[in-house]
């Protein structure tokens, strides 16, 4: 019974950590645990666990004293073989028992694929499918066709332009051939990508390659491969959207003899766990991308964690490419460096690459500014050498690829999403200093919004119109003085949509590095935040960032910075890499 002037404390309850790092859902999980009767201190560790999570790690590491005080609350706290509490010690590592469960089952049926073989033609001619003049910088490439023959899992992994898609078309030209040798008929290919652009880009890739490229007899092979369905994971599992789950699963699998994900390195562990579920055992499963790109935004690093236990004993499972074709060879040593870890050799390379890799000190905003007025001159140069601020006729269409192609040649990467260093405040200063120069000279309404060379990026994928989250589009004038917005149409010519119809969109002159995943231009500006140790700055991002330059490499940010993140490599916690050595150890 409240008594008379009874006074009631509301501060909030401190006892399970209050860090200013945790977010709502972190504290959330800890009241939970208070509510039902855990103690304070597991509370404080599930919060943890819960931020660790949301990290992308998929456990949380803790000590030995720690753990002598979660194994006292046995009721909460399970092991490896125990399958009822919410939370799961194995090792040093503390799980949300969803991760555990997820990263177990994946290792499971990962091993299971390992274990597996089919019978390789030993007699398949590979002559043909590679240029004989390529010499020892196709070797990988022809080794990762002749170690995918057999297996029911291969991962093919390297960095841009080291010839991924070009080994990925040539293996399946291969394997089809072995398959139809052995069963009279074409295999099932089913191509996929976690994001639609992603997806959209295999498949354009596969379908560039033209019958004239092979002999006679693999053109067949090549039709087939061409006509294989691609798209995303999520559109291939049959994704219940907010009701959650996929129609496709172990009681319903894939109707498919060969799948292939390309970007792998943007799978999560959930996600890899429903697409392993939803494959017939005899299914060849082959996954495609670079490990040493950023991971997911999800949950764990897997194409990581598995090339790193694949690499060794299970080599014959794996294959790296490392001679890169497309990057100018002024700049493979810089990436080859940070993707080592080697600072030395990167200034080394810097000094070394003269005019196609500047680094300048940008730690200011007036520094900025200098830079971004500099970098915007260069795109409006671009632009009146192509005559994109000019109409179009949109009948004779036909150079419209390359106007998008020239629009699309310098990109502005960085790492924060706010603030006058993130994408938002960037593209809003290009933005002001582009648009006044392009409306006047196209004749368009001074302050619009839209202007003849407005690029933007779709932010959500959109079946009605056809347009995919990463889209990238170029707004141009037509003959009649409308502004329309035009997009590459893969293989159709490109398409043209009114600028009022879009689907959600940002501009898209600078964008994060995370957005940029899978996507190469020849001029890159690769902004790192202002704070030298920034949380988001890691080896994996930096690596993501300059990597994607084929050309030319222009780094703004402090010495100190650009230390810091070749210096840290992001390592998310997680067990399943040890968890597929343990079950591939004789």
């Amino acid at each position: 019974m409240i008594q008379a002037g009874q006074r009631f404390d509301f501060k909030p309850n401190e006892t399970w950590g209050a860090q200013d790092d945790l977010r709502t859902v972190d504290r959330a999980v800890a009241r939970w645990v208070i509510a039902h009767g855990g103690s304070p201190g597991l509370a404080r560790l599930a919060a943890q666990a819960s931020l660790a999570d949301g990290r992308g790690d998929s456990a949380l590491r803790i000590d030995e004293d720690v753990l002598r005080g979660v194994l006292t609350d046995s009721e909460w706290v399970g092991n490896a073989a125990s399958n009822s509490q919410p939370f799961v010690v194995d090792g040093d590592l503390f799980y949300l028992r969803r991760n555990f469960l997820n990263e177990v089952a994946v290792a499971t049926m990962l091993h299971q694929r390992l274990r597996s073989f089919d019978v390789e033609d030993e007699t398949l001619d590979l002559h043909g499918l590679f240029d004989e003049a390529g010499g020892n910088a196709q070797a990988g490439q022809v080794e990762a066709v002749r170690k995918a023959l057999d297996r029911r899992l291969f991962v093919l992994t390297g960095g841009p332009g080291t010839g991924k898609t070009t080994t990925v078309l040539r293996l399946l030209m291969a394997a089809s051939r072995n398959h139809r040798s052995h069963h009279d008929e074409w295999p099932r290919i089913l191509l996929a990508a976690p994001t639609g652009k992603a997806a959209q880009r295999l498949g354009e890739s596969l379908r560039n390659a033209t019958p004239e490229d092979f002999p006679t007899d693999w053109q067949d092979a090549l039709l087939h491969v061409q006509s294989g369905a691609t798209g995303t994971l999520h559109r291939l599992l049959g994704s219940r959207g907010t009701r959650g789950g996929f129609s496709r699963d172990s009681e319903n699998p894939l109707d498919a003899d060969i799948v292939v994900v390309d970007e792998a390195s943007m799978l999560d562990l959930a996600l890899l766990r429903a697409l392993l579920s939803a494959l017939r055992p005899q299914t060849r499963l082959v996954l495609v991308g670079d490990a040493d790109q950023l991971d997911s935004v999800g949950t764990g690093s897997v194409l990581q964690d598995i090339v790193v236990a694949l690499d060794g004993e299970a080599g014959q499972h794996l294959q790296r490419l490392r001679h890169a074709y497309r990057a100018d060879a002024a700049l493979r040593p810089l990436n080859e460096a940070v993707r080592i870890g080697d600072a030395t050799a990167f200034n080394a390379g810097l000094n070394s690459a003269s005019a196609q890799a500047l680094h300048r000190p940008v730690g200011t905003v007036s520094e900025l500014t200098a830079q971004l007025d500099a970098w915007s001159d260069a795109i409006l140069l671009d632009y009146r050498a192509h005559r994109i601020d000019k109409p179009v006729n949109e009948a004779e269409s036909d150079h419209i690829p390359q106007l998008l192609a020239a629009a699309g040649q310098r990109q502005l990467l960085c790492a924060l999403r706010e603030g006058p260093f993130g994408a938002a405040g960037l593209n809003a200063a290009i933005e002001t200093r582009l648009s006044p120069a392009l409306q006047s000279e196209s004749g368009t309404s001074p302050g619009a919004r839209w202007y003849p060379g407005r690029r933007i990026l779709i932010t959500r994928n959109d079946a009605a119109s056809g347009l995919f989250n990463g889209d990238i589009g170029l707004c141009l004038l037509d003959t009649e003085g409308r502004l329309r917005a035009w997009f590459q149409g893969g293989d159709v010519k490109p398409r043209s949509f009114d600028v009022g119809s879009l689907p959600p969109h940002e501009p898209a002159f600078a964008m994060t590095v995370h957005k940029a995943q899978g996507s190469e231009y020849d001029e890159v500006a690769v902004l790192l935040p202002p704070q030298a140790e920034h949380p988001l700055l890691s080896r994996q991002w930096f690596y993501t960032a300059i990597s994607r330059a084929r050309r030319a490499l222009h780094l703004w940010g402090s010495d100190a910075a650009v230390r810091h993140a070749i210096d840290h490599p992001a390592r998310r916690s997680s067990g399943l890499s040890r968890r597929i050595r343990t079950a591939i150890s004789p």
